[in-house]
């Protein structure tokens, strides 16, 4: 999600100022998902115990954990906010139940207090990010 938020962001500033999106577009060219990955996996990291971590990863490797963030994915995507009850109503009652059950959970409060900051982190790590691969490729 945060290198589709990037990707979003690159094309609205693309459309402002072309030459400025030409050089970000040449400067991030080799930049992968598995970057991004590793910058998130850095910031969640110091924010979540490994159990945590270890949970939220076998929410998202079940069928529904894995529908249910493929879904919520696809608002992000199109850039649009996730309707709660429309979003909701895509998936059976047990499903819901199971997915309820998980945000009760240890783990998914951690995450959901820890939110904020992570985001927060993210941004700025995201930010850093982007400058560090725009002096690589001016030293080029």
């Amino acid at each position: 999600m945060a290198f589709e938020a990037l990707r979003r962001n690159y094309e609205r500033n693309a459309a402002e100022d072309a030459v400025i999106a030409q050089i970000a577009r040449q400067a991030l060219a080799d930049v992968t998902a598995e970057d991004f990955e590793n910058l998130v996996a850095d910031v969640y990291v110091r924010h979540l115990s490994q159990q945590h971590l270890s949970d939220l990863a076998d929410f998202t490797e079940t069928s529904t954990g894995n529908r249910f963030f493929r879904t919520a994915f696809g608002y992000v995507r199109e850039g649009k906010e996730i309707p709660r009850d429309e979003f909701m109503r895509q998936f059976s009652a047990e499903e819901l139940v199971f997915i309820l059950r998980a945000a009760e959970s240890e783990a998914f409060v951690a995450l959901g207090d820890a939110l904020p900051r992570i985001n927060e982190e993210l941004a700025i790590a995201g930010q850093r990010f982007g400058e560090r691969k725009l002096r690589e490729f001016l030293n080029k």
